[in-house]
């Protein structure tokens, strides 16, 4: 008798960007890249892209997720913070946020949404094999005008 082979679906990782308000001329706002599970993952490469007429990105740093994991984000390029890790074993559990990156909102930015894309987007395991990813866009929303009398002006 033959063996009987059932077919399984792979496991697919949930990685989002987080929605985030703030007024203009805002400093430390905190963007988080969150993971729904990150069993597994031992490195990996993302860039995140924003709006750099009314954002800049000040710092990228791991959480606690990535104990153990070389993290080296670059910020050099307006409009996007670049981020590579690398580890030589897989995380063992865990989800929530992965990676946090401070930006400050510029003092003359437009009230509106501006979309937080994740691209070049590639997590890998212990044997460098690519884990496969859903990947969720975020939102960063300005808001008002940075002061509270609805001038449209910030004084």
């Amino acid at each position: 008798m033959l063996p009987v082979l059932v077919p399984c679906t792979a496991y697919a990782l949930s990685v989002s960007a987080s929605y985030v308000t703030a007024d203009p001329g805002a400093t430390d706002v905190a963007v988080t890249i969150d993971m729904d599970d990150a069993t597994g993952i031992a490195g990996g490469d993302l860039t995140l892209t924003y709006n750099a007429v009314a954002l800049t990105a000040k710092q990228a740093s791991p959480t606690s997720l990535l104990t153990g994991v070389l993290f080296t984000p670059n910020l050099t390029t307006a409009g996007e913070v670049k981020i590579s890790s690398a580890g030589t074993s897989g995380i063992t559990s865990g989800s929530g946020a992965l990676i946090t990156i401070t930006f400050k909102v510029k003092s003359d930015a437009t009230p509106g949404d501006y979309e937080l894309k994740l691209t070049r987007t590639v997590f890998r395991n212990a044997q460098a094999q690519a884990l496969s990813a859903t990947i969720t866009s975020g939102t960063f929303t300005v808001t008002g005008d940075g002061d509270d009398d609805g001038d449209g002006l910030s004084v």
